[in-house]
């Protein structure tokens, strides 16, 4: 399913950080969002040579001091060894969750990401949005689609932990883009996995129990599998 279009939301323009940028770094950003290589993870080909020939006043100084910018404001996160460029709030903003199509896309596309520093990111950015209650995005987007495919992919993203998974300059990059779920995902990560949950096998979950999709506590943000799981609707 190849991507055609990527979305700019009239609203960045109120949004007071995306307005404290210069122009080349907002410009930048929607340059990324618009390349034809951008794939429904949020990652697209990090080839400033190639893009510094879409501007006549553009050059390759002038596009990587906007990616600083970019990478500083949490926008964006490049790993270079790797020559890929991640839109971290894209599956938040590029309304991916809102089809259950989209979202397999998504977890195919995830298999292809070749940074280890991207993937991490993009997993904390979906235990986020996972943790979120209210969820954003069509119920079947989460049960068909994501709750089946994440919790392996989140322990298998940090197996031996941050420090364990990454070198410490992606560690450090990490920890600059995503410090407040640090600590939520390495826990979930770490933890033994769950078994299969049995649904209608059980009217209830024991008490203190962990949702068997998303590994943590309850309540587990609005998780439709789960609910299912100890028998409500």
């Amino acid at each position: 399913m190849a991507r055609d279009h990527g979305r700019i939301h009239w609203a960045m323009w109120n949004d007071q950080d995306f307005r404290d940028l210069d122009g080349d770094a907002q410009r930048l950003f929607m340059l990324a969002l618009t390349q034809p290589g951008l794939s429904y993870a949020g990652v697209v080909p990090y080839t400033l040579r190639r893009w510094s020939q879409l501007a006549r006043d553009s050059t390759v100084p002038k596009l990587r001091k906007a990616v600083t910018a970019l990478e500083k404001a949490r926008y964006v996160v490049v790993d270079e060894d790797a020559e890929e460029l991640l839109i971290r709030s894209f599956i938040r903003n590029d309304g991916l969750l809102d089809s259950p199509n989209i979202c397999r896309a998504m977890v195919k596309d995830f298999a292809a990401v070749g940074s280890s520093l991207l993937r991490s990111v993009i997993v904390c950015e979906i235990y986020r949005l996972a943790t979120e209650n209210p969820r954003q995005g069509n119920a079947k987007s989460w049960s068909e689609a994501i709750d089946p495919w994440f919790p392996g992919t989140l322990q298998q993203t940090f197996r031996e932990g941050f420090q364990g998974t990454l070198s410490p300059t992606h560690l450090r990059a990490l920890e600059s883009v995503e410090n407040q779920t640090l600590p939520q995902a390495i826990s979930s990560a770490r933890a033994a996995p769950a078994p299969a949950p049995k649904y209608g096998s059980s009217p209830q979950r024991p008490a203190g129990g962990l949702c068997e999709i998303h590994r943590i506590t309850e309540p587990c943000g609005g998780c439709a599998a789960d609910r299912k799981a100890i028998g409500g609707s």
